[in-house]
């Protein structure tokens, strides 16, 4: 059930959408209209120039005007097709974002805004949420304050090791309304990994398996077909290559297993048992006190929590209670927070109404949770 107060926050966001807003945008639509004519045109022109280049050197014995013509065409229409839509369309959002920002954000109450993170790389680390080895990516980040609640949260893409993505999606941080002495983690199994990186461990067991067929498949018929010295050794080598993959996955998990295992013997977290069957059996928890992690646990903050996880439309969600704080983690894919696309009308109101829902479900996790009461979760 929504509140009084976000209903009128509704209210107000209405009103400046259709008095500030949207004047604005029907201003700049011819704008919108204009830049989109012209990354097409660039897509498409640098488009035909790499399919000409490429036909001309693979239809033509090779010589040194192929190779110019590859260097000279190819490559430059590449950077283009690539760049110019990116470009385009980062700069496009940048304008709306700097004009209208603000102006949408002064209807939501006590809100901050910036395109840097608001949650520090330590706040993540301490979480127990993340690896301590992660670059961070900021799009957008809001700081506030809801119902005498301080939260922040911020779009973040983090990457590990190789520049592997470790984590895409929205992390908010909330000032908890009690003494937190411990530390207690949740997460879904669909995450079953806390700080860890690299994929999930059944991916890894599913692959180990598939080569593992093929490299007994290779072996067989290396020793007991019928066949030339040539195809012999080719299956050996295949052979070879399945094995070595295999154990490459087997020792990245025990690498994984053994590093999650030092970590919960570090921080003393050990699982916590709940009495809530359906929740056992989507959620992990673990804590270092587990007086404190039952009594933080509740049934009542494991159907909101439950809650949250339905309302973000997702199948992975971190939550962590450390120090002062209470942070989650929601991995989505989706672009967030976004007031204006160059592929969408601005005259569409679904998208500043799909702004307004996002934002607003900070303050509903605030509602959810009842962290502006000092009792029980």
């Amino acid at each position: 059930m929504i509140s009084q107060e976000i209903s009128n926050y509704k209210n107000k966001f209405n009103e400046i959408y259709y008095n500030d807003i949207l004047p604005f945008y029907k201003t700049y639509e011819p704008e919108r209209k204009k830049r989109l004519a012209i990354m097409l045109t660039v897509l498409v022109i640098s488009l035909i120039l790499l399919i000409y280049s490429g036909v001309y050197y693979f239809s033509n014995p090779h010589g040194i005007l192929q190779e110019i013509i590859g260097l000279v065409v190819g490559i430059p229409a590449g950077l283009a097709a690539i760049c110019v839509p990116s470009f385009m369309c980062f700069s496009f959002v940048q304008d709306i974002k700097s004009e209208c920002m603000k102006k949408a954000l002064s209807a939501m109450g006590n809100i901050e805004w910036k395109q840097a993170s608001f949650i520090s790389e330590k706040e993540l680390i301490n979480s127990e949420l993340f690896d301590e080895n992660l670059a961070l990516s900021t799009d957008d980040s809001f700081s506030g304050v809801y119902n005498g609640v301080s939260f922040k949260i911020s779009e973040l893409l983090l990457s590990g090791e190789a520049a592997k993505t470790i984590f895409k999606g929205a992390v908010i941080s909330f000032k908890s309304n009690k003494t937190i002495k411990n530390k207690t983690i949740i997460a879904t199994k669909a995450d079953r990994s806390l700080r860890k990186q690299s994929y999930p461990y059944f991916l890894q067991a599913i692959l180990s398996i598939v080569f593992l067929i093929l490299a007994i498949g290779s072996f067989i018929a290396a020793f007991t077909s019928n066949i030339d010295i040539p195809n012999r050794i080719l299956f050996l080598f295949f052979g070879g290559f399945s094995s070595f993959f295999i154990y490459i996955m087997i020792a990245d998990c025990v690498e994984k297993h053994k590093k999650n295992s030092e970590i919960i013997k570090k921080e003393n977290l050990k699982p916590v048992k709940v009495e809530d069957i359906v929740f056992s059996k989507k959620y992990v928890a673990y804590s270092s006190d587990q007086v404190e992690g039952r009594y933080l646990i509740t049934p009542a903050f494991m159907e909101r929590f439950k809650n949250l996880q339905t309302a973000f439309g997702t199948n992975k969600i971190k939550c962590s209670f450390v120090g002062d704080r209470i942070m989650f983690a929601i991995s989505t894919n989706k672009n967030l927070f976004e007031i204006g696309s160059i592929f969408q009308s601005l005259t569409n109101p679904k998208i500043m109404e799909k702004f307004f829902s996002e934002l607003t479900s900070i303050y509903l996790i605030i509602d959810y949770l009842k962290l502006n009461e000092n009792t029980k979760l």
